[in-house]
């Protein structure tokens, strides 16, 4: 890991100079050349893919892609087919295979891919085809006359008989079979008579690891019996499959002349006879080998009996598992299928909420604008858009970025301050068109009483500031009329609050305005006179709801009579707003 990772926190990052000599590119397997020198080919759940006809197509190029004893990583649901002669097993359950050495016959096995465009064909005329001229040494001379010219026929084949090599002529030994076949097997390509012989010496070979010779066996040959011997002995190399090297020895025609004595009738019967011997040996011997390799396949399906029992159980314990599993996925589903019937109640009446919300807003026609704790447009209803200039694509911008219809704009700063210590501010503020809203800012409260934003709502109060500006006129004007009066006079309201006075009324008292406004006027009249009569005579009018008099006098320095008269006014409720009290000072003689 040190050498070729460097770790970054809690992983591994590859270091430059391995990533420098990794080379990716895209390989199309039934369209390019195939790489080679390969140590490790991983191809896993790639073949599952594939045809089967294709996948025999494949596998022999991996072959030849790979190294000798290099490693084939495949998935868990593929397998090399009928390649045994190619691969073995290193990890049957991980599919881990390594390539087996050997002489096999890629040139009809492996149909090679080529990607390149088609050249136009060039005919050579014979003065155009210029070989050239190798000198061979007398060291390839003498081997190739010693291998035709002495050496016997001979073949090399695997551990099944298939051949690998041939040498000599050995048309004598092996012939086709009929039929459109292609047969590369020994067994199968060798004559009656030798067929048993080549499988017993084969199966001795391989097991003794020394020479085994197999003398004077009658081969009929163009309707005249020859005499084979045949020497086999097995050829082992390291991390490479068993071959066998079997070589045919001919000793010449057998004679039969039909003149021969009964010595030789004889002769001829006692050969006849060891013949049939050795027939009967050769049979028991394969009868023999036969026994043994069905032991072995009988020891072989034990064994595969008892993986196969053990997936068995292996299967039925995954079944009932997996019907363990459908029992929790249909309560799954069906507390699934519960909360989704309660999710669409609470997506119902989330609508019907909506609807609401939306009919009392449009109906109330109050302006609201709904703003997050960054001052950013979240809703607003439609009755605000004649205030600010907004559009549906103005959600989630700032407010201070949407151009407003009032004089001036809106201080955020009273905004961030109702956020900041959850109070309520409320402001009139006018618009370019003369008309006065009355805007009320507001924190936004979740339900878990969590502040997200302020809410802005804006009424529209022109109507009431146009009635505030007649009063006050109003007002001005009755205070005129009041000061012309001669008599004093002080307007009192339901609680006998002095509102206002005339000047008469200041003159009376010797006092200022701001002296005399907002007292009660039973008291203050009773401090000024050291009498009750004034505060009954106002408690009178109220309760009768009628215009009452009365007189009293003051002694002092100079004794005075004073005339007090008090009238109420009413609204259509009836509820007396106004008490209006004259004070009239009465002469001697009046």
């Amino acid at each position: 890991m040190a050498r070729f990772f460097s770790k970054e926190d809690d992983r591994y990052r590859v270091k430059k100079e391995l990533r420098d000599i990794i080379v990716f590119a895209q390989q199309n397997l039934i369209k390019d050349p195939p790489f080679i020198k390969l140590d490790l080919l991983c191809c896993r759940n790639m073949l599952i893919y594939f045809t089967p006809e294709l996948q025999k197509k494949i596998i022999p190029l991996f072959y030849y892609a790979l190294n000798p004893n290099g490693v084939m990583f495949m998935g868990p649901a593929e397998t090399i087919g009928g390649f045994t002669d190619m691969f073995r097993s290193i990890d049957p359950k991980w599919k881990l295979f390594s390539r087996l050495e050997g002489n096999i016959m890629l040139g009809n096995m492996i149909d090679f891919p080529f990607h390149s465009a088609q050249q136009p064909l060039h005919t050579l005329k014979p003065n155009e085809v210029t070989l050239p001229k190798q000198k061979r040494s007398v060291t390839d001379i003498f081997n190739r006359v010693l291998i035709d010219k002495f050496l016997p026929p001979s073949v090399l084949v695997n551990e099944k008989g298939d051949i690998l090599y041939n040498n000599g002529n050995t048309g004598k030994y092996l012939e086709l079979p009929r039929g459109e076949t292609v047969v590369n097997n020994v067994l199968k390509l060798a004559k009656e008579e030798l067929k048993y012989a080549l499988s017993n010496s084969i199966q001795q070979a391989l097991k003794s690891n020394e020479i085994v010779f197999i003398e004077n066996i009658l081969l009929k040959v163009d309707k005249r019996s020859h005499l084979i011997n045949i020497k086999a002995t097995a050829i082992k190399e390291v991390d490479a499959q068993p071959w066998v090297m079997i070589v045919f020895d001919d000793h010449g025609v057998v004679n039969s002349n039909k003149s021969k004595s009964k010595q030789s009738i004889t002769t001829d019967g006692n050969v006849i006879a060891e013949e049939l011997k050795k027939e009967l040996v050769y049979t028991k011997q394969q009868l023999t080998t036969t026994v043994e390799e069905m032991e072995r396949s009988l020891e072989r399906l034990r064994l595969s009996n008892e993986e196969l029992q053990s997936t068995n159980e292996e299967l039925q314990s995954t079944n009932e598992e997996s019907l363990t599993t459908k029992e929790e996925m249909q309560s799954l589903n069906e507390e699934l299928m519960t909360v989704n019937t309660q999710y669409q109640a609470k997506a119902e009446e989330l609508t019907r909420l909506n609807n609401d919300m939306k009919n009392l807003l449009d109906s109330t026609e109050v302006c609201t604008l709904f703003l997050d704790n960054d001052l950013n447009i979240l809703r607003y209803t439609p009755q605000i858009r004649q205030l600010f200039n907004l559009i549906a694509s103005d959600i989630g911008r700032p407010i201070s970025h949407v151009v407003s219809n009032f004089e001036k704009p809106i201080n955020e700063d009273d905004i961030r301050q109702v956020i900041d210590k959850l109070t309520i501010k409320v402001s009139d503020i006018r618009t370019k068109n003369n008309e006065w809203y009355r805007m009320r800012i507001m924190p936004y409260r979740t339900l878990d009483n969590y502040i997200s934003g302020a809410v802005l709502t804006m009424t529209l109060i022109t109507d009431f500031k146009q009635m505030q500006s007649k009063l006050h006129v109003l007002k001005d004007y009755s205070s005129s009329i009041l000061d012309e009066i001669p008599q004093a006079t002080l307007l009192l309201n339901n609680e006998f609050t002095i509102s206002s006075a005339n000047t008469a009324s200041l003159k009376l008292f010797d006092l200022g305005e701001h002296e005399l406004l907002n007292q009660k006027a039973g008291d203050f009249l009773k401090k000024q006179w050291k009498t009750e009569t004034p505060a009954l005579l106002l408690k009178q009018c109220l309760a009768e709801r009628k215009q009452v008099t009365t007189t009293i006098t003051i002694k002092g320095k100079q004794v005075r009579t004073y005339l007090l008269d008090a009238r109420p006014f009413f609204e259509q409720t009836e509820t007396t707003l106004l008490i209006v009290l004259r004070i009239n000072e009465i002469q001697n003689g009046e």
